[in-house]
This record gives C-alpha cells, sequence and structure tokens, in this order.
C-alpha cells in the first residue's frame, strides 16, 4: 500500500473529472480561476513526480498495449496526465479570449460568438461577429469603431476620449438607448460632468400597473418621518 502527500486530492480530481464525463458537464467559465478542481498544474506535476518515485521504490512497473493490466499508480498518473493537458488548453484559451470576453472563433480569433438579429434557422443561434459602434450629432457620424464585446455596456467609455482627441471638445451631454444603460457608464459620464439621456432598461415595464403597485419596488416607496 502506497501513501503520499495529497494522494486524497488526486483521487478526488479522478473521480469529478468522471462524474463530468457521464453527465456532459459543460466546460468552466472564464471568470472561475483557471484550475481544475484547486489543483494548479505546478501541483499536477508535483503529484506526478510522487508517483514516479514511489513506482522506483515499490518497484512498480508502468505497462502499455492489449492484454496488460494497468497498476492503480498507473492509472493515477495518466489521469493526471490528461488533466494537465486540459488545464494547458483551457488556460490558452482564456489567453485568447482576455477577461472581457467568454468566447472567440476558431477561425478568427478577434470575432466573439453573438447572437444576430438575422435568424433565419429560428433556434437562437450563435455566430462570431463585430460589434459596430456609431456615434452621431445633428445626423453626421462623427465617429465609428468596432468593438469583439458582444453587448453595448462596455462601448460607451470609449467615445468622450474619441470625441475629445478628434475635435478637441469635451461633450456636454450623451444620448442613448437602454442598451448603454448600466452603472459603471452613468458614473463615468457623471464623473466627467457630462449630462446622460439613456434609456433606463425597465423605462417600459414601470409603466405598467403591477410594477407601479409593487411595494417591493425602492421606486414605489414612499418616505414618512416619525417623531419621537
Amino acid at each position: 500500500m502506497f501513501v503520499i502527500d495529497g494522494i486524497d486530492k488526486v483521487r478526488d480530481i479522478i473521480e469529478k473529472n468522471r462524474k463530468r464525463k457521464i453527465t456532459n458537464h459543460k466546460k468552466l467559465s472564464n471568470n472561475r480561476i483557471i484550475e481544475i478542481d484547486n489543483c494548479s498544474p505546478i501541483e499536477i506535476l508535483k503529484l506526478q513526480k510522487n508517483l514516479m518515485a514511489i513506482a522506483d521504490r515499490e518497484g512498480i512497473v508502468f505497462v502499455n498495449g492489449k492484454g496488460k493490466r494497468k497498476p492503480q499508480l498507473q492509472q493515477l498518473y495518466e489521469e493526471l496526465e490528461h488533466c494537465g493537458q486540459r488545464l494547458m488548453s483551457y488556460k490558452k484559451c482564456f489567453e485568447i479570449m482576455g477577461k472581457d470576453r467568454n468566447s472567440y472563433s476558431k477561425t478568427d480569433l478577434e470575432a466573439t460568438f453573438m447572437r444576430m438579429k438575422e435568424d433565419h434557422m429560428l433556434n437562437g443561434q450563435l455566430k462570431p461577429a463585430y460589434n459596430v459602434q456609431i456615434a452621431v450629432e445633428n445626423y453626421f457620424i462623427v465617429h465609428s469603431y468596432v468593438s469583439n464585446d458582444c453587448t453595448d455596456y462596455n462601448t460607451l467609455i470609449p467615445v468622450p476620449p474619441k470625441h475629445k482627441e478628434a475635435f478637441g471638445e469635451v461633450l456636454e451631454e450623451v444620448t442613448a438607448d437602454s442598451g448603454y444603460c448600466s452603472e459603471k457608464n452613468l458614473l463615468y459620464l457623471k464623473e466627467n460632468q457630462i449630462d446622460s439621456y439613456i434609456k433606463l432598461q425597465d423605462h417600459e415595464k414601470r409603466k405598467t400597473r403591477a410594477y407601479s403597485k409593487d411595494i417591493g419596488k425602492y421606486y414605489n416607496m414612499k418616505t414618512t418621518v416619525f417623531e419621537d
């Protein structure tokens, strides 16, 4: 019987990996740390070295080919090897995507998979695309740029610096639809003293009777002053 430091973690990794295969578990989100079951590539290499040291000390020979039963130690080693390869492939994918994306096209690494308005198959299919932004003033296009962000939340802040660089003037006001309504954008415009006329995302919902009678919404809460 062999005992090494971290063998419980090794067995944990293998068991969870097998469960993922059985349940067809989806890939991990890029918002999580690039680790497999909290085991980094360095730790995997250390565990493999420990397994090889134990194999040499116990006289366990790794075998390959048909009709040969692999020892338990070799099975653990190969499972760790497979986990390490997958981990490095995930790391490469995350490096290509960066922090602001969760997908990319293999044929065009700069493109992001987005839900298009043109959906001929009517199945919500995602396609690699770019997000084109246009700034208009008095019916004239004054700015345009291409982004690989699948939403409009992060595409508003680059516009004011571009305007100042091109015309030497600071924007006084900005008008945009609800797709640009986010706390980050509103705070940025307020800090730079730019008047914002951005439609709120729940603007249409606020018009309904059910919304106006929902006391759980802070807009419908009334302030009452009590005196002791």
